[in-house]
């Protein structure tokens, strides 16, 4: 039976991982508006939408990057380094949702899968912090600078951006609590191999000491040297 650490490790991998493909997928990691609210523009790390409020009524549109007209400054190596380090971080963690089955369903010890469990999640982590530091310090903060030269547009972080902060520092803390709880899981024993007995071994002892009082038989017609034989001096 799997142990508790084990299952609730598979349980945390399944949650940040659809938090994670959730932050992908939407498209609110920063937000602008107008001042006056008639124009509304989402952006994500896939898509840009665009929402127009004109009388009462309201449009909305979506573009991915390539086109977006004024997204051309946008796509970079910065752009896609972000997009690498997201999408690498949701893969590593359905990887660990893999380990974290795999463990409920297998009966060997839990310290191994806990350790696994641990190690990926150091991975996703990382990945995924990397790609939110990156998003904020470049795609954030050259729009926000690019938007201050004029009072008719506002600028702030989305649900997406938080949501992807959140997965990622709850990745880091879950490694780190799994170290924790491996390092106080007994250790699984190695069984030594038996090995199977060679059959019955024989011992000869060589002796070359008579024993007194016990004559040695003779081969016929040939005296023993040192006994007296009849007929023979």
């Amino acid at each position: 039976m799997a142990s508790a650490a084990v299952v609730c490790g598979g349980c945390l991998s399944l949650l940040l991982f659809i938090l994670q493909a959730v932050a992908l997928g939407t498209h609110y990691w920063y937000v602008i508006e107008t001042v006056v609210g008639t124009t509304k523009i989402a952006a994500g790390l896939f898509r840009i939408c665009v929402e127009l409020s004109l009388l009462g009524t309201s449009t909305s549109k979506c573009y991915t990057y390539s086109d977006y007209t004024t997204s051309a400054n946008l796509l970079g190596f910065n752009y896609y380094a972000i997009v690498a380090l997201s999408v690498i971080g949701c893969i590593l963690l359905f990887c660990n949702v893999v380990v974290g089955i795999a463990g409920c369903a297998s009966s060997r010890p839990g310290r191994p899968t806990v350790q696994n469990l641990s190690g990926i999640w150091f991975g996703a982590g990382g990945c995924i912090i990397a790609a939110v530091v990156w998003f904020y310090i470049t795609q954030y903060e050259d729009s926000k600078t690019l938007l201050s030269l004029t009072s008719l547009f506002e600028i702030s972080l989305g649900y997406s951006f938080y949501l992807a902060a959140v997965v990622g520092a709850g990745s880091i803390v879950a490694a780190i609590a799994m170290c924790i709880v491996a390092s106080q899981m007994d250790v699984p024993q190695t069984v030594a191999p038996s090995v199977a007995p060679a059959g019955p071994q024989v011992f000869v002892m060589h002796s070359n000491v008579q024993q007194p009082g016990i004559q040695q038989a003779g081969v016929a017609g040939y005296p023993q040297p040192g006994y007296p034989q009849p007929g023979y001096p």
